[in-house]
C-alpha cells in the first residue's frame, strides 16, 4: 500500500465534500423559496410537495457530504497509521539486528 496514494485519495474526497457542501448551501435558498402559483388548494398542495421534496434533497446532499468527509478522514487516518507502523517496523529491525 502506498500511503501517499491513500492520502491523495483522501484529499480528493475532502475536496469533493467541500465542493458539494458549498453547492448545497448555495442551492438551499432557491430550493426553499418556492411560492405557489395561486392561492387555490391545488397550488398550495403542490407548493407543499415541492418544499417537502426540496427538504429531502437537501438532507440527502448533507448526508452524502458528511459521508465523503468521513471517508476522507478515515483514509487520512489509514495513511498515517500505515506510515507510523512502517516506521516502527524499520526501527525494530534496526534495533534487533
Amino acid at each position: 500500500m502506498d500511503p501517499m496514494a491513500v492520502a491523495g485519495s483522501a484529499a480528493v474526497d475532502m475536496g469533493a465534500a467541500s465542493e458539494l457542501g458549498g453547492a448545497t448551501v448555495g442551492a438551499a435558498p432557491s430550493l426553499a423559496a418556492i411560492m405557489p402559483a395561486g392561492l387555490d388548494p391545488t397550488s398550495l398542495m403542490l407548493q407543499g410537495l415541492i418544499l417537502a421534496r426540496s427538504g429531502m434533497t437537501l438532507t440527502t446532499l448533507a448526508e452524502f457530504t458528511g459521508q465523503r468527509m468521513f471517508h476522507g478522514a478515515a483514509k487520512d487516518l489509514i495513511a498515517g497509521t500505515w506510515t507510523a507502523q512502517e516506521a516502527i517496523n524499520v526501527t525494530a529491525s534496526m534495533l534487533g539486528g
